[in-house]
């Protein structure tokens, strides 16, 4: 899994439960633009963001590696 399919199933996630990009900037404590860069990939996605985008969104890592988003 690369990590463009990781951050389109953090994008469908987010918008199946209706979170909004300033939302999740906010808990991660990120300008709104910042974590924009982060779920179009402008920025590098951590291992340690990506545990707590998985937190914030209330799915497992390993649910959100696995999520099927077609």
């Amino acid at each position: 899994m690369n990590e463009f399919t990781i951050l389109k199933n953090i994008k469908k996630i987010r918008e199946i439960k209706n979170f909004r990009q300033d939302f999740i900037a906010q808990e991660l404590d990120l300008s709104t633009r910042a974590y924009t860069k982060v779920e179009t990939g402008e920025t590098d996605l951590t291992f340690k963001r990506f545990f707590k985008i998985a937190s914030i969104l209330e799915i497992k890592p390993e649910e959100l590696l696995g999520f099927d988003y077609k």
